[in-house]
């Protein structure tokens, strides 16, 4: 007997993105969550936190980063309701808006960096205690650190969104083997 050939068809893993799907909604109620409470820690704190980097004046850091908290809450609105909702154009927004966030968090985490240094260079001989000095210096620079790490645990986070909406919505359409 003559087997036929059938075309071959990759296998559609229904499973994985059934496994994704509640990590990318975690990923949309973490990126609310814990956007809405560092906007409001800024907003509390917001003098002192641009008293640290020496931008009393101009507010840079704070609204900076205020910003970027804000953009941060919308996306993950986006990405709830993209999920929730079944709508392919939405989270392709999500996707867009959240790289260009990990590169804007980034940039933010070098320049805090940048300018806890600047405070360091400048009133190295201000200060009297070097303790002090040490102590102030470290909690800038630790806190764009954190920035710059929160920037690769966003990365990662976009790359399991990514994950799941090429498994979801690309894959049927390129191998012509889903619904």
């Amino acid at each position: 007997m003559v087997e036929e050939k059938q075309r071959w068809i990759p296998p559609f893993k229904d499973s994985l993105v059934d496994r994704l799907r509640p990590m990318v909604v975690m990923v949309g109620a973490l990126e609310v969550v814990i956007g809405l409470t560092l906007a409001m820690l800024v907003i509390l704190y917001g003098h002192d936190y641009n008293e640290m980097y020496a931008t009393v004046d101009t507010g840079l850091i704070s609204l900076m980063s205020f910003g970027g908290l804000i953009v941060l809450v919308i996306s993950g609105i986006m990405l709830l309701t993209s999920v929730l909702y079944k709508k392919k154009k939405l989270m392709r927004y999500h996707i867009l808006i959240s790289t260009l966030l990990c590169v804007y968090i980034f940039a933010l985490s070098v320049m805090k960096i940048h300018f806890a240094l600047l405070v360091l260079e400048r009133d190295i001989r201000k200060l009297i205690l070097p303790e002090s000095r040490h102590f102030l210096v470290s909690n800038a620079c630790v806190i764009g650190i954190t920035t710059m790490s929160g920037s690769v645990i966003h990365f990662i986070a976009n790359v399991t969104v990514f994950t799941y909406y090429n498994l979801k919505h690309l894959r049927p359409i390129l191998f012509n083997c889903g619904p």
